[in-house]
């Protein structure tokens, strides 16, 4: 978002006046036509629907005492301290060499001198410890098991080359972790191994942690095939140097933490980059209190139309345990003009003076916005003086991100739906990655159906945000697409956004480019909105189908610092006449490429374009319209079509 100037302001201040109430200071400080000319300031948008139905695993074993009272080769059976129940553990080896005991309510695996096969069936109220030799794979093969344990990680494997873990067909497995939180020292995971682990099987594996993680290896975890449900506290899928979903149908409920994470970013010893999170298939639904999928590295989503990914945060997952500060749900939208949360700045994002990019810090931090204009906060918490979330007053205080990559994000495939309180995807590159390489910060989006709900930006890239293919609907945001540059050359792009709908950070060179695809953006602030500070470059017209629709009192559709050119594409833009509205008439070369006009539009009414475009009004404004790629138009107001619309209420005459 451009950052505004508060010029009355700079001088109350200089002369020492103080406001009492922040309901004095406007909430965006240009200044606009009409102030009445819009019926409404920002766009509602749509939710994403969470209709899934999750059988939750729980139990109500009591824990008590279970003592060995037989046993043979392969079978050992315990009893409750009254008698009155009874559990048995059938363990057999059926590939392989390897040796295990049984202590008090430990099975120790060991031994293992060559690539073995362990069977494991039955009910066991205690614990499974296996040691492997580095050179060596095991495979722990569930047969209907069912693990209670109380004091212990339930299953635990140290060394091995590679551990694996399956759940054999037509068979259902329970692992209850019932432990009380431990600490960091501690095996903090219901499975955890210290190798590369692979999860497969064509039967069922549940995990419950009541108070702790998942599933956690220090190496690389793979699925496959698998059903498998994971219910935990804390981060739920976690591989340090890597985790891929091949295949199988995956549910994933971190009450509190993570649902899919990775932790390294370095160069693994054989040369292999760590830290990638990749999606190849399967069915894979993640309700997550914290982010929905955390890359220490890459993020990166296979083209494949059977790919099924749903991630819902923070308070869009139902399981979510502690919540934000962020306001109630009902209310996922703030206007454009509030100036609750954001201080006396309101949504200029600069607080009582601010140094023009404001309001960075998360609530409680106060932002860089400062009383006196400086990189200070005036006092902080949130908003204050200081300035807050970047004027968003209705976001998550803690990262609930539906996809986040300290490096970048790689969609290629898939149907992924998003609803979260944080950005719904969002690529860093302020983090120091161990591979030494700067982080690229960048989101690439070439295929797919992406529907996108978010509390904060739809998309945001901290480097290059590019979308070339695919179906990307943003239904809910506060800022639609973001990065320091955006790229659209293609594919199907609808943003529903309650402040800038696509939004380009960068100040130098060329900041957002269209050059293909059918482009839809509804916007409670700025339609298009470029920092940049090279002329006639920040924004670049040069294909593709575009509507841009702005509703926000001292916005415009198209909102440069030094104009925006044109040499290709058609482009329909609406925004509020006068003030800051005038912004999307300095295209380099307007009067020979297009058209402007001034028209009052209804709400549900058209704009006609003749033998160009219709557009159904989503509200009424006295509006100025820019259309480019056609010269001479015919520019009018109709209350009725029999153009056919599609969902966002756009015809394109061929």
């Amino acid at each position: 978002m451009k950052r505004k100037c508060i010029t009355l302001l700079s001088i109350l201040l200089a002369a020492g006046v103080f406001f009492a109430s922040c309901s004095l200071l406007p909430g965006n400080s240009e200044t606009s036509g009409d102030p009445g000319n819009s019926s409404q300031s920002s766009p509602e948008g749509t939710t994403v629907e969470d209709d899934n139905e999750v059988e939750t695993k729980t139990t109500d074993e009591a824990e008590e005492t279970f003592t060995l009272i037989e046993s043979t080769e392969d079978s050992y059976t315990y009893q409750n301290a009254d008698g009155t129940k009874t559990a048995t553990l059938t363990v057999a080896l059926s590939e392989g060499s390897a040796v295990w005991r049984v202590e008090g309510n430990t099975l120790t695996i060991e031994n293992v001198t060559e690539d073995s096969v362990i069977e494991l069936s039955g009910v066991f109220y205690g614990n499974i410890v296996a040691t492997v030799d580095d050179d060596y794979k095991l495979e722990l093969a569930l047969k209907g098991l069912t693990i209670y344990s109380y004091n212990a990680c339930p299953i635990y494997v140290e060394g091995g080359d590679k551990i694996t873990i399956s759940a054999k067909k037509e068979t259902e497995n329970l692992v209850f972790d019932l432990r009380e939180a431990v600490g960091e020292e501690d095996v903090s995971a219901a499975i955890y191994v210290t190798s590369d682990l692979d999860l497969q099987g064509k039967g069922a594996l549940y995990v419950t942690s009541e108070h702790n993680n998942g599933i956690h290896t220090k190496d690389d975890l793979k699925v496959k095939n698998l059903t498998l449900q994971v219910e935990c506290e804390d981060n739920a899928l976690k591989g340090n140097d890597s985790l891929t979903i091949e295949s199988g149908t995956i549910t994933l409920i971190a009450r509190s933490g993570d649902g899919i994470k990775t932790s390294n970013s370095d160069i693994s010893s054989k040369g292999k980059q760590r830290g990638t999170v990749s999606i190849l298939a399967g069915k894979i639904l993640i309700y997550a209190a914290e982010d929905g999928i955390d890359a220490a590295y890459n993020v990166e989503i296979a083209e494949n139309d059977e790919l099924d990914l749903q991630i819902f945060t923070e308070r869009y997952s139902k399981y979510t345990e502690a919540t934000s500060t962020a306001s109630s749900a009902t209310s996922i939208l703030p206007t454009n003009t509030a100036t609750g949360q954001s201080g006396f700045g309101g949504n200029t994002q600069s607080g009582f003076g601010g140094n023009g990019q404001s309001g960075q810090g998360r609530p409680g931090q106060g932002g860089q916005g400062g009383f006196s204009g400086g990189q200070g906060g005036f006092p902080g918490g949130q908003g204050g003086f200081g300035g807050m979330t970047e004027g968003n007053s209705d976001k998550s205080d803690t990262s609930s991100k539906g996809l986040k990559a300290d490096n970048e994000i790689l969609i290629a495939g898939g149907n992924i739906t998003i609803a979260s309180y944080d950005d719904a995807i969002h690529a860093n590159s302020d983090e120091e990655l161990e591979n030494g390489e700067s982080a690229l910060g960048n989101v690439t989006i070439s295929g797919g159906t992406l529907v996108l709900a978010s509390n904060d930006d739809g998309i945001h890239a901290d480097g290059i945000l590019t979308i070339s293919g695919g179906n990307v609907k943003v239904t809910k945001s506060y800022e639609g697409l973001e990065g320091n540059t955006v790229v659209l050359s293609g594919g199907s792009i609808s943003v529903v956004a309650s402040d800038d709908g696509v939004n380009a950070k960068a100040t130098t060179g060329e900041g957002i480019l269209v050059s293909g695809g059918n482009i839809y953006v509804y916007a409670g602030g700025d339609g298009l909105d470029a920092n940049s500070q090279a002329q006639y470059d920040g924004i670049r017209f040069a294909g593709g189908n575009v509507v841009v629709i702005s509703t926000g009192n001292g916005n415009s559709s198209i909102d440069t610092e030094r104009g925006y050119s044109y040499t290709g594409g058609s482009v329909v833009a609406i925004g509020l006449s006068g003030g800051m509205g005038n912004e999307s008439t300095k295209c380099q070369n307007l009067s020979s490429v297009g058209s402007t006009k001034t028209l009052s539009l209804q709400k549900d009414a058209y704009l006609v374009v003749e033998g160009f475009a219709t557009v159904k009004l989503p509200a009424s404004l006295n509006a100025l319209v820019v259309v480019l790629g056609k010269t001479s138009a015919n520019i009018a107001s109709a209350s009725s079509s029999s153009a056919t619309l599609d969902e966002n209420g756009v015809f394109w005459q061929d």
